[in-house]
């Protein structure tokens, strides 16, 4: 059972690795390149291409950072997916139900929510025992003989020392998508700039030689009636 258990836990290992290496290649191909001035990354078939290219680059990049903290790797990739996160959903939802909101203050929230969640991990503290207050007994102390004051019968304050629990486990991930949001209302009025990052990619029907249609809706009022 514990061999099915491992086989379990390393597939489970290589779907999230191999789904984060395919993401990281889609978006660098389609989101990023695509915007360049180049009539090669206009075209689907180059950028699929691309896309499949790429993703040897980023295993090979995810390879070298699994490999310089292989105890840690699976807590840099929960860090990871939690900075993307932290610094995406509130510009991604904006883009999809805001149709006025600003990229260039889109794009200043991503950065400004993912530095505070990449800073506030090092920053706040965390011992690891996810209670935020309270104290913990770090030993058990020593003999009776040695933990009681003699004298007055009172403990000994090195006889079971403590310390105060302070782990800000989550904060982090909370307080970053408040900051994204302060910095995309703060940005709004910010005049976007004619760059072709800034560009809205048109879809693909508007694209000559791309053959593809946008889908029609049917007007069933409009039908034509049956023979009879």
């Amino acid at each position: 059972i514990g061999g099915w258990v491992l086989i379990g836990i390393v597939c489970a290992s290589m779907s999230t690795g191999d789904g984060a290496i395919l993401a990281m290649s889609t978006v660098f191909s389609h989101n990023l390149l695509r915007k360049l001035p180049f009539e090669y990354f206009q075209e689907d078939k180059n950028l699929l291409f691309t896309t499949r290219l790429t993703t040897i680059l980023w295993a090979a990049v995810a390879s070298a950072i699994a490999s310089s903290a292989p105890d840690t790797s699976g807590y840099l990739l929960i860090v990871a997916f939690d900075i993307m996160l932290a610094g995406c959903v509130v510009p991604m939802f904006a883009a999809v139900y805001w149709k006025g909101c600003n990229p260039v203050a889109a794009c200043i929230a991503m950065v400004a929510g993912s530095l505070t969640r990449l800073i506030l991990e090092f920053a706040l503290p965390k011992d690891g025992l996810l209670v935020l207050v309270g104290t913990y007994a770090k030993t058990f102390g020593p003999g009776a003989y040695f933990g009681i004051d003699l004298n007055t019968g009172a403990m000994l304050p090195e006889a079971c020392p403590q310390y105060l629990l302070e782990d800000w486990t989550g904060v982090d991930s909370l307080v970053s998508p408040c900051v994204s949001l302060l910095f995309l209302l703060a940005f709004q009025k910010i005049p976007v700039p004619d760059h072709y990052l800034f560009k809205k990619t048109p879809p693909p029907w508007e694209v000559e030689g791309a053959g593809a249609e946008p889908t029609k809706e049917i007007d069933l009022t409009k039908a034509p009636e049956p023979p009879l």
